[in-house]
């Protein structure tokens, strides 16, 4: 793999779905809350993204909303602010 690569730890907040690519592979794609609270703020939570293809992709689409796993894979950073 090439340029960043990080593995995750946390709880799926929601069902993983499966999708189609524009080409016809199969993919799952799932929320993961990963906590990275600390001592000034002891509850934070990140949630990460995750996109995952064939075998991985299978073993993404058997677990269920709450189940902890974990990741590791390419990173492709967003950020994401809620104003209001």
């Amino acid at each position: 793999m090439t340029g960043m690569v990080a593995t995750v730890y946390g709880r799926l907040g929601k069902e993983p779905r499966p999708v189609e690519t524009q080409t016809g592979k199969a993919m799952a794609v799932a929320s993961l809350a990963c906590d990275t609270s600390h001592a000034k703020n002891p509850d934070s939570t990140t949630w990460v993204g995750l996109v995952a293809f064939g075998r991985n992709a299978e073993l993404l689409l058997a677990c269920d909303v709450g189940h902890t796993i974990s990741a590791t894979g390419r990173v492709q950073a967003t950020r994401w602010t809620h104003e209001g």
